[in-house]
């Protein structure tokens, strides 16, 4: 009789061990294993390319796009608040200092009639930085040095727009690529996450074919490439780099990614270079007056 009781102790203890063994894999699986990939893929760093991507003319093609809000009272600006910032990159410039930069058409599609975007280049010190350096200045007065961005042209049904800007300074110019990325190359990003400025993070294509997107206003649905390299929101608009030609070139634009339940990044999922150049070709058709016909 006691060696029966000891045999059902024996099977309670391992029964309960199983189920501690099980809870155990479950919050691994569920919280541990995604927090330990988005460290993964936001601190990855790909050597071979990082020295190509911290020259000037590669960072100083990108930039941040701060949304300017102005509350009015009785017609005059009672009030002006700033957005935190999402992405950018130029691909073309023009003579006089004229500069084109390519973004996603959510980051500047809801402009209001009182409503400005504002381009804050490549090496730009922060309002804190600003302060620590001695400089007492107003956030108003800040923000008034950076100049204002004109919405060139905006499409929904690709996510993506063209921004144009004046700027004195020297800023990089970079080349979209004539084909797409395919699976496994080897990508940059350098966008604005969360507030952060100009953040380098890298990673590869994952998706061998294309994949549906559609963003959180369950609106929009938009066939993209998925990828690995960090984002978050505010890196929108953001350039996916591929180095494969010798020198940087745009294989996609940012628009997007997936989390899980609990908020960790899981992929990155960008428009694809055909797509930004057939895009670009639909922009300079209408504005020409003429239709054309696209992939």
């Amino acid at each position: 009789m006691a060696y029966g009781k000891d045999r059902s102790k024996l099977y309670i203890g391992i029964l309960i061990g199983f189920i501690l063994l099980l809870a155990a894999a479950v919050i691994f699986v569920l919280l541990i294993q995604p927090a330990l990939y988005e460290d993964e893929c936001r601190t990855r760093v790909y050597e071979d390319i990082e020295g190509k991507l911290l020259e000037y003319d590669v960072m100083s093609a990108n930039i941040c796009v701060v949304k300017c809000d102005e509350t009015e009272e009785n017609g005059s600006v009672k009030h002006l608040s700033y957005s935190l910032g999402s992405s950018g990159i130029i691909y073309k410039k023009e003579q006089a200092g004229k500069y084109y930069a390519l973004t996603a058409c959510h980051v500047v599609a809801d402009a209001r009639r009182n409503t400005r975007f504002l381009i804050q280049p490549y090496g730009t010190l922060s309002y804190r930085q600003t302060k620590e350096n001695g400089r007492s200045l107003s956030l108003e007065e800040y923000y008034a040095q950076f100049p204002s961005a004109n919405v060139e042209y905006c499409d929904e049904s690709c996510d993506l727009a063209v921004i144009s800007f004046y700027s004195p300074s020297k800023l990089g110019v970079l080349d979209i690529a004539q084909s797409d990325a395919q699976k496994d190359t080897k990508i940059a990003v350098i966008s604005n996450p969360e507030g952060e400025k100009f953040i380098r993070t890298f990673g590869c294509i994952t998706s061998d074919s294309p994949v549906i997107f559609s963003g959180n206003d369950g609106k929009s649905a938009n066939t993209t490439i998925q990828h690995n390299a960090y984002v978050a929101p505010g890196s929108s608009g953001s350039g996916v780099l591929s180095f494969d030609s010798g020198k940087a070139e745009i294989v996609g634009i940012n628009i997007g990614g997936g989390t899980n339940f609990m908020g960790k990044f899981q992929y990155g999922v960008m428009i694809p270079s055909h797509q930004i150049s057939n895009f670009l070709e639909k922009m300079i058709a209408e504005q020409r007056g003429h239709s054309k016909v696209y992939r």
